[in-house]
């Protein structure tokens, strides 16, 4: 094994040890916000963690935090990572990371994806897999097999979350994400 992998290693079981502590002794928010933020920015990102409902009180379902990556040196588009069926973006952070550490802004999003689509839909025709991921990325319905509205909608989410980024970390460039009352679709991955 490298040097550097096993350093990675090495770093990794100290932070999940420090996390473990911290959760026993009722400080994992303390320990959260001060060794693994100031990693983060050693590391050449910021790490935000927004729950849903703070950027949007009409959202009220599949309330999983929000991770949100600002890159120290931005100029990359904003990668915007759905993390699947059951998934949750605590899930995906080594993917977040390399993104942000690629000059990205990335959002990991929390949204309806429980249970799959696949298993929502079982013996219907194929039409079905289509309204129901359209319904879960807009929240028009479309059907019995999911219940989405629009404020819980994959669109509402991401644009709120850029809104509250937005107004909470003015010097980031999260706003460049968005256009008028919309977002710049053009500038999302």
């Amino acid at each position: 094994m490298s040097d550097a992998k096993r350093t990675g290693r090495s770093g990794r079981m100290v932070i999940a040890g420090l996390a473990l502590l911290a959760a026993l002794a009722g400080v994992q928010g303390w320990i959260e916000g001060h060794v693994l933020g100031g990693l983060a920015q050693a590391q050449g990102y910021a790490l935000h963690r927004v729950a849903p409902a703070a950027t949007d009180p009409a959202i009220d379902t599949y309330l999983d935090d929000h991770l949100a990556y600002a890159p120290v040196r931005p100029g990359g588009h904003l990668v915007l990572m759905l993390p699947g069926s059951g998934g949750v973006p605590d899930r995906m952070q080594d993917f977040l990371e390399t993104a942000s550490g690629l000059g990205h802004h990335v959002l990991g999003l929390s949204y309806p994806n429980r249970p799959s689509v696949a298993r929502r839909c079982a013996g219907q025709p194929a039409a079905c897999y289509e309204a129901v991921r359209l319904e879960i990325i807009d929240g028009v319905d479309r059907g019995p097999q999911v219940e989405v509205d629009p404020p819980n909608s994959i669109e509402h989410r991401t644009l709120r979350a850029v809104e509250h980024l937005a107004r909470a970390y003015t010097d980031e460039g999260w706003a460049r994400f968005r256009d008028g009352a919309g977002l710049r679709w053009e500038t999302l991955v």
